[in-house]
């Protein structure tokens, strides 16, 4: 089975996954694979470096959607926003500002913000979600030049709370972030109200950590929640409320709603257009994503459509040897393949491959996947002798990195033996499937699907080598396998 590479950034910035073998050599039933990103990072552009001050709610709202360079190629433009970071005098107010929280010159910082915001309306306009957040820092920074003692205290609870949230960071505890955002959730609720975007903010958190932990209801409500507060606080047109529906569109893609996914989607990449312009890097991944869920939902044509488009923006912007338009181009040949347009598929997955190896490395696992997909599309395009080439260099890559016990290596082992097999080179593909069958056997188990494969393999091949009685003896094997996979119903 060919598998769809799914482009999807994980929550942090840096790679945090593995992606699955290549697919089998034949005609593929084409499905998405979605990277399971498992880093922890706050969302909405929120830097932990900038924690450090004494009244940590202060930085939290001045910094709320981040006073960040704009989103570097390859870089989620959830993570980012389009500060004009060649403006050296707003950078220089923006460091005032914060200086003062740090210092704990509430009223000083209050008024810093306010000139920022006159600063923001006349360049931006004063409806613009950059105001907005100046506006909201100003609010917030006057607000804590009339705290109460036990305000004051809450505070410093806050900043050692945001040590537990770092150490959950540092440690990928899922239980420990919940915890530390419950107890940030209370104490942001108490000091600037339950419908504050601060609340909005942490709740947005929240369900992230519950999205990665797939604890899908809850993820749904926390970001529900903190949409709808965010709309309130923030405005329509604004990089958080792009970044929530992002993310609700992910999740429901995840749990198959594909109605509901494309329409939060499409509102994502409306904003991201708004944000940040139809040429820009962060737009072209949120055409992405709505090409692999069109793509899900079935409808191979609007995938094509956006996938093509996401290509295109990463060619002009990236240039040709850019690592995200191997990923783009990697998508269009896995979507190819199932519309049986193999030398289109062949075309993009082996420019896919070069892109990510000489990036890469030979033995990457993109690289290794790229190229073991564009063997599947070059035995359907009729290249056998290439085919066998290209799958044959993965599979000797595969040994060294992973060793020759391991379940991706015997997969590959598996595909490269039935190729041998269909061209009547049984003497080649034998050990090649006795070797998949023994660590498939050990590793995932008799009755596991691919294990069953390469057992149908090797009975075919016995018997076309004239071992019938060994054949019945694996054939029987295939027996109890299935009435252990499938018990008697009484």
């Amino acid at each position: 089975m060919a598998m769809i590479h799914l482009q999807q950034y994980p929550i942090s910035n840096s790679p945090c996954h593995k992606l699955p073998a290549g697919g089998n050599i034949r005609k593929p039933k084409t499905t998405f694979r979605q990277f399971s990103g498992t880093c922890f990072q706050h969302a909405g552009g929120l830097p932990l470096r900038l924690f450090s001050a004494p009244l940590i709610l202060a930085v939290m709202v001045a910094t709320c959607a981040g006073w960040n360079a704009p989103p570097a190629a390859g870089q989620d433009a959830a993570t980012f926003n389009p500060w004009d970071q060649k403006d050296e005098r707003l950078t220089d107010m923006v460091f005032e500002a914060q200086k003062f929280e740090s210092d704990m010159k509430f009223a000083a910082a209050a008024e810093s913000w306010t000139n920022i915001a006159e600063y923001l309306a006349a360049k931006h306009g004063s409806d613009s979600w950059q105001v907005t957040n100046a506006r909201l820092a100003a609010t917030v920074a006057h607000k804590q030049t009339k705290m109460t003692n036990e305000q004051v205290m809450m505070a410093t609870e806050m900043k050692r709370i945001q040590s537990e949230v770092r150490a959950a960071i540092a440690q990928k505890n899922a239980k420990g972030m919940l915890e530390a955002q419950a107890k940030a959730l209370r104490i942001a609720a108490n000091m600037f109200g339950p419908d504050s975007h601060i609340v909005a903010d942490i709740r947005f958190k929240k369900g992230q950590v519950h999205h990665q932990t797939r604890q899908f209801p809850q993820a749904m409500d926390e970001y529900q929640s903190a949409l709808n507060l965010s709309q309130k606080q923030l405005g329509r047109v604004h990089p958080t409320i792009e970044q929530i529906n992002s993310q609700m569109g992910k999740l429901l893609r995840e749990i198959r709603d594909f109605d509901r996914a494309i329409q939060h989607l499409l509102v994502a990449e409306q904003l991201a257009a708004q944000l940040y312009g139809k040429s820009h890097e962060a737009y072209a991944v949120r055409v992405n994503d709505l090409g692999v869920t069109y793509y899900q939902s079935g409808n191979l044509t609007e995938a094509i459509r956006h996938l093509r488009k996401a290509e295109s923006i990463r060619l002009a912007k990236l240039g040709p040897d850019h690592e995200q338009l191997a990923h783009s181009r990697l998508n269009l040949g896995l979507v190819k393949l199932q519309q049986n347009d193999y030398s289109g598929a062949k075309n993009d997955l082996a420019s896919a491959a070069k892109i990510f190896q000489t990036r890469r490395g030979h033995r990457d696992d993109l690289t290794l996947y790229a190229k073991s997909n564009l063997a599947t599309a070059l035995v359907l395009s009729g290249d056998v002798t290439t085919a066998e080439s290209t799958l044959s260099q993965v599979y000797r890559d595969k040994r060294k990195k992973l060793g020759h016990r391991h379940p991706s290596t015997s997969k590959t082992g598996y595909q490269l033996a039935v190729l041998h097999a269909r061209q009547g080179n049984y003497e080649s593909a034998e050990p090649l499937l006795v070797e998949a069958l023994n660590t498939q056997e050990a590793k995932l188990g008799l009755p596991h699907q691919e294990t069953q494969k390469t057992v149908k393999a090797y009975v075919l091949l016995l018997e076309r080598t004239g071992r019938p009685e060994r054949a019945a003896q694996m054939k029987d094997k295939i027996r109890i396998a299935d009435k252990a996979r499938k018990p008697e119903i009484k």
